[in-house]
């Protein structure tokens, strides 16, 4: 960033617009920040324009770390489930059945099942390891193709769908409120909006929106009444700014809206997934217990 700042400076003081300067890191300053630095500039406004681009910035962000903070514990309780998993099966699981392997009874099938399950893992972990490595290769290497083809299974699964949609709803409206409260027009505000979408599937569909704008002269609720799965009450809500003249404000009421909403979704789903999966794993624990006790337990009957 150093670096980058410096190189800032220096095109600034040789005469380029910041503007310019920004757009020379695109992996650093979005389109969305060149764009509204760009008509700060031609309004005379670039102090209050940089001031509402780091607002929008800093809630973005917020979201985004809401979200991540969410899934941190649950995706802890799996990660440790399975660590405990594997340690059970691979290294206490054979040591306990040797005694019993022995006496050359036939073990009952739980433990049977849960014995090669072990050794397979025992025996072929680091190929496991490596095709996992494999696939998340393939798929970082894909870019764009691999994580739409993820974006598109995520809204196809219940609760994580309304989450997703909700998401992009939040950042579309409000990158759109504050392009248009600052003057620029719906043509080019909305494939900037669409590029803050998170979800690739929901950023191009909202993407379409542009052509119905300019080829059929269609308002924008009109526009997004046509994208699959976006929420009717926000279009109505759009609606209402439109037919009142004041569109940034109805969008910025939205992305609030929706914005609690996804609030109130993540702590339901946050509720009912970590006990469900410590559920599911103590299921999953206490099974391979039973397996390794029911050899013991048999040896007891057929001592007596």
């Amino acid at each position: 960033m150093k670096q980058v700042v410096a190189d800032l400076t220096m095109a600034v003081r040789e005469g380029s617009l910041l503007s310019q300067a920004l757009d020379r890191h695109p992996g650093v300053f979005s389109r969305l920040m060149v764009a509204m630095v760009r008509g700060g500039e031609s309004a005379g406004l670039l102090g209050e324009m940089l001031e509402k681009t780091a607002d929008h910035e800093e809630k973005a962000e917020d979201l985004r770390r809401r979200v991540q903070g969410a899934l941190a514990y649950p995706i802890f309780v799996l990660v440790m489930g399975g660590a405990t998993l594997f340690i059970l099966l691979v290294y206490f699981m054979p040591r306990l059945m040797e005694t019993y392997l022995s006496t050359g009874h036939a073990l009952p099938w739980p433990t049977a099942v849960t014995l090669a399950t072990g050794r397979f893992l025992s025996g072929y972990w680091y190929w496991i390891l490596g095709v996992l490595f494999l696939i998340f290769a393939l798929v970082r290497r894909k870019g764009g193709s691999g994580k739409a083809g993820w974006d598109l299974i995520k809204i196809q699964i219940p609760f994580l769908r309304t989450l997703v949609l909700k998401n992009s709803v939040v950042g579309f409206s409000r990158t759109l409120s504050l392009l248009t409260a600052n003057g620029v027009s719906l043509v080019k505000g909305v494939p900037l909006a669409a590029k803050t979408v998170t979800n690739l599937v929901m950023a191009d569909r909202l993407s379409v929106v542009e052509e119905d704008l300019i080829k059929h002269g269609s308002s924008l609720a009109a526009a997004l009444r046509k994208v699959p799965d976006f929420p009717g009450l926000a279009v109505d809500l759009i609606v209402v700014g439109e037919e009142s003249g004041d569109l940034a404000s109805a969008l910025r009421y939205v992305a609030d809206q929706y914005e609690r909403e996804v609030e109130g979704w993540l702590k339901m789903l946050t509720t009912l997934l970590e006990p469900a999966l410590i559920l599911v794993i103590g299921g999953v624990v206490g099974f391979i217990v039973f397996a390794m006790l029911m050899p013991i337990f048999q040896m007891d009957v057929l001592a007596e």
